[in-house]
């Protein structure tokens, strides 16, 4: 017995699995409906790791100059990603305005508040991936793309760390290592309880670390020391 809306097909009959290679070689699995070329159900990435997690919403199977889906073909809009994450900074920077308001009601400093720990933590996470992240992907970045393997600085920008990372950055902190120089040892260094997160700020920003760079080692110096 066939499950056809009428047309005496089931819905395997209906559907196609395919392969296809979006903008940057990368190749995807999907399946199609036969009678119009739109894709159904997950589309997913065919035997290699996707470090930006792409969402659904920003994959398409693009149309030839007849309108036609282009079998074989997978786009990433990375244009509407990163408009998307921009709105989104937005609110969320509202979010972190507000809560800094709440907790340091005599001032602040606006263009450092969103990496304070208490802030950060009130405010919720910070929209994903970045948008230089994006960019960078969007023009060929292989790490991002997931053609190459992720160096410690695509690891820092996306905000996802190795053990050995969070190691190393604690090691560096306590002034064990330098980032030319690997470590003797992989034990971290004693962490100073009395150090404030502005006063580790500051000293880890004269030693060249972004805010990004500093927050992720405040948290990751501090589990540690947990």
């Amino acid at each position: 017995m066939t499950i056809g809306m009428g047309t005496g097909q089931s819905q395997a009959e209906r559907r196609q699995d395919l392969n296809a290679e979006d903008q940057f070689g990368r190749v995807w699995s999907l399946t199609i409906e036969k009678a119009t070329g739109d894709p159904t159900g997950q589309i997913t990435q065919a035997g290699w790791e996707d470090p930006l997690n792409t969402p659904q919403q920003y994959l398409r199977v693009p149309r030839n100059r007849f309108g036609q889906p282009a079998h074989g073909k997978i786009e990433v809009s990375f244009v509407r990603w990163m408009q998307d994450i921009r709105a989104d900074l937005t609110g969320w920077m509202g979010r972190v305005y507000a809560c800094a308001q709440k907790f340091y009601p005599s001032g602040f400093d606006p263009k450092t508040i969103h990496e304070d720990p208490l802030v950060a933590q009130a405010a919720g996470p910070q929209p994903w991936p970045p948008v230089p992240v994006l960019e960078a992907a969007s023009r060929g970045h292989r790490g991002y793309l997931g053609l190459e393997p992720l160096t410690a600085g695509d690891r820092a920008l996306l905000g996802r760390f190795t053990v050995e990372d969070l190691v190393r950055h604690v090691a560096e902190a306590a002034g064990g290592i330098t980032p030319e120089a690997p470590a003797e040892s992989t034990a971290p260094a004693p962490v100073n309880p009395t150090e404030t997160w502005p006063q580790f700020l500051a000293r880890r920003r004269k030693a060249g670390l972004t805010m990004q760079e500093a927050a992720a080692e405040w948290r990751g110096r501090h589990a540690v020391a947990a």
